[in-house]
């Protein structure tokens, strides 16, 4: 972190922040499926997460690891799916994608609040850590406006569990997002 904020007046969510943050996440994630469920993976903790520490998320070493060590992939660690679960689908009727959608809530569900899966759980926790630490190692004056607004959309979609319907405007004179819903009345969220 100390070397983007060196090397940039301004960081982008997307471009400086959100592969070292899907790397931490990705971390927890995999720390306690290869510690708690050591059967589901074909190699130790501390092998994986040595190898882990020195590849970018986005490296296609990084996904050659995670597929030799982790070979039921519905397992592996997929941000992009998670963030959006339908992409690339297309639904016929009004019908098929109110059914598509319940079976998803209903194995998200299932595989979330299931003991078999303690690794989800760990997701969560790491990324309401990274949301805790970017607030304290991140100035918010060093975050572009489009940083601010992402950083409040996902703020939103992990309290919520959806993509929020709201636009986000930042304050340039107080440094802060606010968030206009048609959805609710009252005043911005902040």
């Amino acid at each position: 972190m100390d070397a983007l904020l060196e090397l940039h007046t301004e960081l982008g969510f997307r471009s400086h922040l959100w592969p070292l943050i899907a790397k931490e996440a990705g971390y927890g994630y995999y720390r306690e499926l290869f510690t708690g469920s050591p059967e589901r993976v074909s190699t130790s903790w501390a092998e994986f997460s040595r190898r882990f520490a020195a590849l970018d998320w986005y490296s296609t070493a990084r996904e050659d690891l995670v597929a030799a060590s982790v070979q039921d992939s519905g397992l592996r660690l997929d941000l992009e799916r998670l963030d959006r679960p339908f992409a690339g689908q297309s639904f016929p009727s009004h019908s098929e994608v109110q059914d598509a959608v319940t079976k998803y809530i209903e194995h998200d569900l299932l595989v979330r609040d299931g003991p078999d899966h303690p690794e989800t759980m760990a997701l969560f926790v790491a990324l309401l850590k990274v949301y805790m630490d970017l607030g304290r190692l991140v100035p918010a004056e060093r975050l572009n406006a489009r940083s601010l607004q992402t950083r409040a959309r996902l703020v939103a979609r992990l309290a919520t569990g959806y993509e929020p319907q709201f636009d986000v405007h930042g304050d340039p004179e107080t440094i802060k997002s606010l968030a206009f819903t048609k959805n609710l009345p009252g005043p911005p969220l902040s």
